[in-house]
């Protein structure tokens, strides 16, 4: 009696599985949100690569706060969950992020801003340099919770943006040479870029776009240059034949073109000084240099004309 029993409880439970379909006998985690899953995402570090041809090592980022975005067909997608380091490792501001058995997608970026909540568009706008506008990012890893190892992630992050550094020599220029207006154009004003794979939305700088700084430089005797601003600029190929560099000098406006080819286009990760030697009768050479990332190398000299 107690065999037949076994052999009936047996039967019934394969009749019980084969009614179920493939789906069904998948992963109990399939459809559920991470945060009803049991292991916790914990961010091992989060560091800023050498940037683009320079020879610098990779730092890691020890203050501050990075975005993290969960994706993946047995997740409810995490956008801009925020983890802060404060010395002594990264930790999460609410809940956090939990994986469960299958695989997710997860990347990230720094510093962390409130209303990035779409890894595939954050929003890019060239402008005067400001560090809390640096983005940095780091593209998906493939990533469970199947062990407290698999858990463990590292971000090792890249620049968003490039860097330009405008710097002015005078040689002889027989005024007083107050530069009133710096503007840069045929940049990229603005972009997207998709941190999940690195795609930025456009590519080829915007004919006729203006990127107009007014500043108050006078620009001494010497041959030192006068250092007065950086930009952060969307990568991007200028359009036309290059990016103009127009100057105002003593009331009076000046103009040059950095040519793309040869010359300049804003690299991701580059850091790059322009100097404009201002003239008696014109704008001196422009040299274009990369350097690490912030000191910026000198790239020769470049000449704007002055403009009828």
């Amino acid at each position: 009696m107690m065999v037949k029993t076994i052999t009936n409880a047996l039967l019934l439970t394969s009749l019980l599985l084969a009614g179920c379909t493939a789906d069904e006998t998948t992963d109990a985690n399939a459809g559920r949100s991470p945060m009803e899953l049991t292991t916790p995402l914990t961010i091992e570090s989060a560091s800023l690569d050498a940037e683009l041809m320079t020879r610098a090592t990779s730092s890691t980022i020890t203050s501050g706060s990075i975005g993290v975005f969960l994706s993946g067909a047995d997740y409810v997608a995490v956008n801009n969950s925020q983890y802060t380091n404060g010395g002594s490792g990264w930790s999460p501001a609410g809940a956090g992020i939990n994986l469960g058995a299958k695989d997710a997608q997860v990347c990230a970026y720094y510093p962390w801003v409130s209303t990035y909540n779409y890894s595939t568009a954050i929003p890019l706008t060239s402008q005067v340099y400001d560090a809390a506008k640096d983005l940095s990012y780091a593209v998906n890893q493939t990533k469970n919770g199947t062990s407290s190892s698999a858990s463990a992630i590292a971000f090792n992050m890249v620049k968003a943006y490039a860097r330009l550094k405008i710097q002015f020599k005078r040689a002889d220029y027989p005024g007083t040479c107050v530069v009133s207006k710096v503007t840069l154009k045929n940049l990229l004003p603005n972009a997207t870029l998709n941190i999940t794979n690195g795609a930025y939305s456009a590519s080829t700088g915007t004919l006729g776009s203006e990127l107009v700084r007014t500043v108050n430089v006078t620009v001494g005797t010497g041959s030192t240059a006068t250092v007065w601003a950086d930009y952060l600029l969307v990568p991007c190929r200028p359009a036309e034949t290059g990016m103009v560099v127009s100057l105002v000098v003593d009331g009076k406006p000046m103009t040059t073109t950095v040519p793309w080819s040869g010359g300049y286009s804003p690299a991701a990760g580059a850091y790059v000084a322009i100097t404009l030697t201002i003239k008696g009768t014109n704008l001196g050479g422009i040299s274009v240099t990369k350097e690490d990332w912030p000191s910026a190398t000198d790239g020769g000299e470049h000449t704007p004309l002055p403009v009828p």
